[in-house]
Formats: C-alpha cells, structure tokens, sequence
C-alpha cells in the first residue's frame, strides 16, 4: 500500500515521526507536512504564494520519501495527490498532532483539514491526535496504540466523501480502557476569548470545560475517561428532507413574500 502523510505541527514535529514510522511497516510512506506549525488554519489554502515543495532528507527513514511545504496541510495534500505523487495513494494520514481535535474544535483543526481534502479527492482518510490534557505526550504509548486499530481502519467501509477522525489519551496502561465508536460533542469548545494584558486586546486560550458540560458518550469524555475514539464524518452536509420540509411549511406560513420566487427541487 502507498500512504500519504501530512500534518499542520510541522514537518519536524514528534508526532508525525511516529506516524510514518508505524505506517512503513504496512507500505510506502510518502510525507508532505507544512514547513512550520499551522496549527488552526482549518481548510486554508493558499492563492497569492507559489507552493514550493523541498525534498527533506534525514528527518525520517531513507524508505520515507519527504517534502516540506510552504503551505497548510490542504495544500499538501492537495499538491501531493495532484502534482508530486505519481500514483494515487491508497490511503491517507494527518498527525499525529500534538493535542486531541475533538468536539466543535475540529471545525478550525488543521490536522482534520487534511483529511478532509483526501475526502475530497475520493481518497480513504483519517486524522489522528493525541491528547495533550494530561501532561507531556508519551509518542511511544500513542503509536502503539494506534498500530492496534491500524488493521481495522484499513477494513473499515467508507464512501468517498467520509473520513474517521481518531483521537487517543495519553494516559498511563492501567488507565487505558480500549476503543470506542462516538459521536461528536457539539456542544463542547475547548477555546475561548480572555482578556490580554494590553487595553483592548484579547487572546484564544484552550481550558478544559467544566465536566459538568460534557455530553456523555461523546468523544471528549470519552476520551477524557481513557478511551481511543473514533468518530466517522460525512462531507455532504446537505439535507434534502429538511429543505423540503422547510420550504413547506414557508409555503403554508401566513406571511407575506414574493410568490414569483421559484424553489426548485
């Protein structure tokens, strides 16, 4: 099998050295990983810069064929499946980033975007993150764990539009408790707006929300109770049914508005 790999900590980053070295043993790793961090960049991709990938030597395996990018992890992979790669890659992989991309989160993730714009080209996908709440990383504890899932990523049946978001705890083997399918917690951030010490200017600071607000069985707490999740997305957020139940109900609604607009089907 042939992977393509990137990341948004950067192409020296631990967690993305980890990943490919798990990754070698099952195929041909290719790595095309951002020339810094672009943490939170979200589906960014650049139009006023040229990319220009460089060859990276000695940074991973002599096997692992490398480029740093002057881009965000879109733009990797997005270059990778249509310029640098000569074939299409059968899978692909974003992280393993230093920090779990969990709940509304993920909507501004980098490592996710990645991802995503694999889905968008059709191609199996899947990031993977590490949580970064309890303390410094354990890389090693993090690859095992995800070489144990590895398999049943590689079985498990996706459409092109979707894509499994993985996140593991770091957490000690006695508090490690296995994996567990989830949904997204929507109603958790962990990001929010204080105050600087300038007048007038504020900073995004990531604290942990109060349990108390967790939705339970979801893929924070459940992270947060030592599980590895793993939640599946869809790309097409489109909802026939709604719109047409909506569009229904402004047609019996007793307001007034323009009868020469058409909705169409």
């Amino acid at each position: 099998m042939n992977f393509l790999v990137t990341n948004d900590d950067g192409i020296l980053a631990p967690g993305v050295k980890m990943l490919v070295h798990v990754l070698r043993s099952y195929g041909k790793v290719y790595v095309i990983c951002p020339d810094r961090e672009r943490s939170a960049t979200g589906h960014a991709i650049t139009f006023r810069t040229a990319m220009r990938p460089i060859p990276v030597e000695k940074v991973f395996a002599d096997d692992v064929t490398a480029w740093s990018l002057n881009g965000t992890p879109a733009d990797c992979v997005k270059l990778g499946v249509e310029i640098l790669l000569e074939d299409e890659p059968d899978f692909v992989f974003s992280g393993m980033n230093a920090g779990a991309n969990v709940g509304k989160d993920i909507y501004c993730s980098g490592t996710v975007a990645g991802a995503v714009e694999a889905s968008f080209h059709g191609l199996p996908a899947t990031a993977v993150s590490v949580s970064g709440l309890t303390g410094e990383i354990d890389y090693s504890s993090a690859g095992n764990r995800f070489s144990e899932i590895l398999n049943h990523i590689f079985e498990f049946e996706k459409t092109p539009g979707e894509f499994l978001n993985v996140n593991l705890p770091n957490v000690p083997a006695q508090q490690y408790r296995g994996v567990k399918k989830v949904p997204l917690d929507l109603k958790t951030t962990r990001f929010h707006y204080v105050e600087g010490n300038e007048p007038g200017s504020y900073w995004l600071k990531g604290d942990m929300p109060p349990v108390k607000r967790l939705q339970p069985g979801r893929d924070l707490s459940a992270l947060l109770e030592g599980w590895t999740t793993l939640t599946s997305f869809s790309l097409n957020m489109y909802r026939a049914t709604r719109i047409q139940r909506t569009y229904a109900d402004w047609s019996e609604a007793s307001v007034s508005f323009d009868r020469n607009v058409s909705i169409q089907n």
